[in-house]
């Protein structure tokens, strides 16, 4: 029969080899860390944005889209197909400024798809959801990254961040685009020093 210490040292070598399998699993190498991440990118966008494309209304134009955004995204278009610089609007609360209205969106890049691109302004919210859902994948993974995750648990707690309830609240886009720009946000905000978890 075998003694106590010799049955502890085979249990440990076991379970040191279940480790180590375990750490060559989740640590890919970069080309396939790349690859990991536009895959899994790569079909989450296109599940959601097929969903949203044969859909003959617009997916997105509901809640707070619908009685908020929309107004505000077409008077946008309105001034600026007229060559007009949208400052004001008299059409809502009987006169509003679009230019200090952060939903209005005048200096957000995403809100200038229906100038820059034949979409009509029902489907920009659509695909700012689209967008949304990007930015958000790719800001939870750098953040996790960042934390000292390895490849894989950085993709599947992104993956999970995207499908996220707050980041498929589809009846308002502006707690979607705030939702989407945390990972960065955070990223960037606390120190790498601190971010780094310490082996």
């Amino acid at each position: 029969m075998k003694s106590l210490e010799v049955q502890k040292q085979e249990k440990m070598s076991e379970f040191t080899e279940i480790t180590d399998s375990l750490k060559s699993f989740l640590q890919l190498s970069e080309k396939h860390d790349r690859l990991c991440v536009a895959t899994v990118l790569v079909l989450l966008l296109a599940i959601t944005g097929l969903e949203i494309f044969i859909s003959e209304s617009p997916y997105t134009l509901c809640g707070d889209n619908l009685v908020q955004n929309l107004p505000l995204f077409s008077d946008v278009a309105r001034n600026w197909a007229n060559g007009h610089l949208p400052l004001w609007t008299p059409y809502i609360f009987g006169g509003q400024s679009l230019l200090a209205n952060p939903i209005a969106g005048i200096f957000y890049p995403p809100y200038w798809l229906p100038f820059l691109l034949p979409v009509p302004v029902e489907r920009v919210v659509d695909l700012c959801f689209l967008f949304h859902l990007f930015i958000g994948y790719r800001g939870m993974y750098i953040l996790l990254r960042a934390y000292g995750c390895n490849a894989l648990p950085s993709v599947i707690g992104a993956t999970i961040y995207s499908c996220s309830g707050i980041m498929h609240l589809l009846g308002s886009g502006c707690i979607q685009m705030q939702a989407a720009h945390l990972g960065h946000l955070l990223y960037y905000m606390v120190p790498t020093s601190l971010l780094k978890i310490q082996d």
